[in-house]
C-alpha cells in the first residue's frame, strides 16, 4: 500500500477552492510537509495507508485522538475495538463491555 492524504476544505471557502485549477499541485505540495494549509482549507493528515486514524472532527478542527497499524486478519469489529481501547487508554479510562463485572 502506499500513503494517504486527508484535506479538509471549508464549504464557506468554496469560493476559492472551486475554481483553482491548481489545487492538487498546492494539496500535493501541502502533503510533503512545506505547509499544510490550502486556499480555503488545509491538508490534515497525510501517512500510511496502513495506518488507522481515530479522531474527532469538528467545525475547522481534526483531532487526533489515537493511532494503530493494520494487522492481517484483523476483523472489522477487532480494530474498532483496538481503536476505542486506545482512545479510552489515551484519556485514562479502560474501555469495559456492558454487562461486564468489571
Amino acid at each position: 500500500m502506499g500513503f494517504r492524504t486527508l484535506v479538509m476544505l471549508y464549504n464557506d471557502e468554496s469560493r476559492v477552492w472551486a475554481p483553482d485549477q491548481d489545487l492538487g499541485k498546492k494539496i500535493l505540495y501541502a502533503t510533503n510537509g512545506q505547509d499544510t494549509r490550502i486556499p480555503g482549507g488545509r491538508v490534515v493528515e497525510c501517512c500510511h495507508a496502513d495506518q488507522q486514524t481515530l479522531a474527532i472532527v469538528d467545525s475547522y478542527s481534526f483531532d487526533r485522538m489515537a493511532t494503530g497499524n493494520w494487522r492481517q486478519g484483523q476483523t472489522q469489529e477487532i480494530r474498532n475495538l483496538d481503536m476505542l481501547s486506545r482512545f479510552a487508554e489515551n484519556l485514562g479510562y479502560d474501555l469495559v463491555k456492558k454487562g461486564s463485572n468489571e
